[in-house]
């Protein structure tokens, strides 16, 4: 567990949960001070060395781990985000992979699920 994002949600002025009703217009909120999901954003940011418009997750991958992180933090379980990356795994491993052909000169494309 990320030693910041918990002292962050610990912090007696965060509000809990009230990024689950997030429209992701932080600029105009009057509780960015007070949101557990903004401080940890801004954090992850800075720490990634993220400038103004760019993303702030490069992968799904990243998106995800910070998710769990964040969640664990507030003490909160990550059964939902489990179960739909459990089944896209499942799906992946089910679904036959098919190369496509490509045309002389050029990159094989990789395989789609």
């Amino acid at each position: 567990m990320d030693p910041q994002f918990l002292a962050i949600a610990r912090d007696p002025q965060i509000i809990p949960g009230v990024h689950h009703y997030c429209n992701e217009w932080c600029d105009y909120c009057g509780v960015t001070a007070r949101c557990c999901g903004y401080r940890c954003t801004e954090l992850y940011r800075k720490r990634r060395g993220r400038k103004d418009g760019e993303p702030t997750f490069r992968t799904i991958n990243e998106a995800v781990e910070f998710t769990r992180e964040m969640s664990a933090a507030e003490g909160v379980r990550t059964d939902e985000l489990d179960a739909l990356l459990g089944s896209r795994r499942a799906h992946r491993a089910s679904t036959p992979t098919t190369r496509l052909r490509s045309s002389p000169g050029s990159t094989p494309n990789a395989s789609r699920c």
